[in-house]
Parts: C-alpha cells; sequence; structure tokens
C-alpha cells in the first residue's frame, strides 16, 4: 500500500513548489473559464485561446500573472498585424502562411534579438487557419483578429483573478517553501562535492556542474518572486500580513544563497580542472571533510525550519561570527568554505531576528 501512496506522490522539489495548489487553482480556473466562454457565441468559436491564454497566465504571484497576461497580449496584436499585412496583400496560400510567420519570427527578433515569442507564432498560424467569414460569407481578418483578442483577453482576465484570489491564503506559505527549495538543491551541490572528494570520481563534478547552471536560474526566478510580492504588498499588506522588514530579509537570505552558491561552483571547478588540487588536498583533507559536513547540517537545519515555518533560535554571537582568514597560503577551497561559514551565519542571524518567518511557540534549538 506504501508503495502504491509513494507512486503517486509529488517528489519533495515539486511539493516545495506547491504542485498540488497549482493543479487544485488551474482545475477550478479552466472550469469557471469554460463556463463563462460557453455563455458568449462570439468567445464560444475560440475555446482554445481562452484555456491556453489562461493557463500561460496563471502564476503564484498576481504581479507576475499581470506581466504574462500582458506579454500575450502583446504578442498577439504583433503576430495578428505581422501576418494581416501580408496575407491581406497576396491572400492565403502556401506562400504566405510561410512567409507570416517567417516575417512575425523577423519581427521578434528585430523587438528581441534574445526571444521568439511562442505565442506571436501561434498567432501568426492562427490568423491564416482559422479565418472568421462575415455575415456575407467573405473572410474577415479584422473579424479573425477580434475574436483572438476577445478569446484570449478572456482568458487572460480570470486567470488574474484566480491569480489574485489563491495568493490571499497561499503568500506567506510560498515564501518559506521557495528558500527551502533553493536550500534543498543547494544541498544537494554539497554533498557531491563532499562525495567526490571522498571517493577520488571527477564524474560526479561534472555532472553537479551541469546542474548548478539551473540552481542559478532558479535562484534568480525566487528573487524576481520575492519582489513582485513586494511590490503587491504595499496594496493588500493586511490581508497578507507580515513586515516590510521581513520581506527585505527574505530578499537577503535568497542573495546570500547566490553567494553560496558561487562558491560552490568555484570549489566544484578548481576540484574538476586545476591538476594541482588533488595532491595538495591531502594536506587539508580531515578540514575540508569537517567544515563540508558542518556546513552541511547547519543548511540542512535552516531548510527543516523553513518548510515547518518556525523560528530558528541561534545564538546571536556565532551568529554574528566573522571567520578571518588567517593563512593566506591556504587552498583557495579552504578560503571559500570559510567565506560560506559567514554567510551562513548570516541567514542564520535573519532566522533569529525576524520572528514573521513564524511562530515563536515552537522553535528549533541552537544547532
Amino acid at each position: 500500500m506504501r508503495k502504491l501512496v509513494d507512486l503517486f506522490r509529488f517528489q519533495k522539489e515539486a511539493d516545495l513548489l506547491d504542485s498540488t495548489t497549482y493543479i487544485l487553482k488551474s482545475f477550478l480556473a479552466v472550469a469557471t473559464a469554460y463556463a463563462v466562454a460557453s455563455r458568449s457565441d462570439v468567445i464560444s468559436k475560440d475555446m482554445i485561446s481562452v484555456l491556453f491564454g489562461l493557463m500561460l497566465t496563471l502564476e503564484p504571484v498576481t504581479l507576475t500573472g499581470i506581466r504574462r497576461g500582458w506579454d500575450q497580449m502583446y504578442a498577439t496584436i504583433l503576430g495578428a498585424l505581422s501576418t494581416a499585412v501580408i496575407i491581406s496583400i497576396f491572400g492565403i496560400h502556401i506562400i504566405t502562411i510561410s512567409l507570416s510567420v517567417a516575417f512575425t519570427l523577423y519581427v521578434c527578433l528585430k523587438i528581441n534579438w534574445r526571444e521568439v515569442s511562442p505565442v506571436a507564432i501561434f498567432t501568426s498560424i492562427y490568423m491564416t487557419q482559422y479565418v472568421q467569414l462575415t455575415g456575407a460569407g467573405e473572410p474577415s481578418i479584422l473579424l479573425t483578429i477580434q475574436l483572438r483578442l476577445m478569446a484570449l483577453g478572456m482568458g487572460v482576465i480570470i486567470a488574474i483573478l484566480f491569480n489574485l484570489l489563491f495568493s490571499f491564503f497561499s503568500y506567506r506559505k510560498m515564501t518559506y517553501k521557495r528558500i527551502a527549495f533553493l536550500l534543498k538543491s543547494i544541498i544537494a551541490h554539497m554533498e557531491k562535492i563532499l562525495d567526490a572528494l571522498k571517493t577520488n570520481e571527477t564524474s560526479i563534478l561534472e555532472e553537479n556542474q551541469k546542474e548548478m547552471a539551473q540552481t542559478f536560474n532558479n535562484i534568480d526566478w525566487v528573487y524576481g518572486f520575492l519582489r513582485d510580492i513586494g511590490e503587491e504588498k504595499r496594496i493588500k499588506s493586511k490581508i497578507i500580513g507580515g513586515t516590510d522588514e521581513a520581506m527585505k530579509a527574505l530578499v537577503e537570505i535568497v542573495m546570500d544563497l547566490r553567494s553560496i552558491c558561487h562558491l560552490n561552483y568555484d570549489i566544484n571547478l578548481r576540484l574538476l580542472w586545476d591538476k594541482e588540487t588533488w595532491p595538495l588536498m591531502h594536506d587539508h583533507q580531515n578540514e575540508m571533510f569537517e567544515k563540508f559536513e558542518h556546513l552541511i547540517l547547519r543548511l540542512k537545519t535552516l531548510k527543516k525550519g523553513f518548510e515547518l515555518k518556525e523560528k530558528m533560535n541561534f545564538s546571536r554571537k556565532n551568529a554574528m561570527k566573522q571567520y578571518k582568514i588567517e593563512d593566506n597560503k591556504k587552498l583557495r577551497i579552504l578560503e571559500s568554505l570559510l567565506e560560506m561559514e559567514t554567510l551562513v551565519a548570516s541567514l542564520e542571524y535573519y532566522m533569529e531576528n525576524y520572528g514573521d518567518f513564524g511562530t515563536e511557540n515552537d522553535s528549533i534549538e541552537n544547532v
């Protein structure tokens, strides 16, 4: 029975990203959008745009969803106008369909060479394959654009409403879980480095190096997530709860985690590419193992605190201690570990001094 339950249970990472809540929100939003759109004789013709636009706009943070919705509307107008220019002059056939997509790609890359909007490309294809007819039975580019924008707009508006509704009772929980998610990734990287040191397996470091790139992306994503919540908090702070100081502390924690990840990356890279590191490492092997294990333990305790939304009781004196590098001839790896200790101490300080992170009655004992 337990194996059956484990088969359907989400992985820890998915749970920390509130996947269950996202699925529930999607279910309710899709049902609502379909029920509302089906009552409109016009919009019901394009249920795909309603539901597709809805799903692309569902976000944990309302402000992020509004931004995504606006991006979709902008991309739709871009794709529609680019295609309309071509098919209004040359009609719709194999050459103009291909040319419309190519021209839309050109316009997208001209505006931003780093990104091509899938929504703009979809709209370009939509304009040639889902042409609406007038009462006289003639193809109408204007009616096609109108239907696309109306259907998409309805999906976006309903998604924003659901983002707003769910944000009232999920914001504070989400902030803790997102940081616990980052801590889990960083701990995994440190454990792989320690494993590589103990086994002399460079293949572990190579795999770890590739995975760190995604961790940096996740840190940037969580940073943007917290910034958007901070912007919304000014509007509905009484409902969301918490203090500005606590929100600033959360942002500082994410920046410290980014620094720790950079140090992890530096250690991993030096072990992987510096041939002189491995022989010299034996002189400091026990010291490095001890520091890695101690840092991993402290980070795991922090992760547990964020998962349980508890206040951490660390000694302020230890938390604010600045570790000095007395021997400049030590390996750069040891220097990185010492710097990492200072950053972890900073995290512990935030956890100790901002009770808004959790309840004061339940706490984790001193590390």
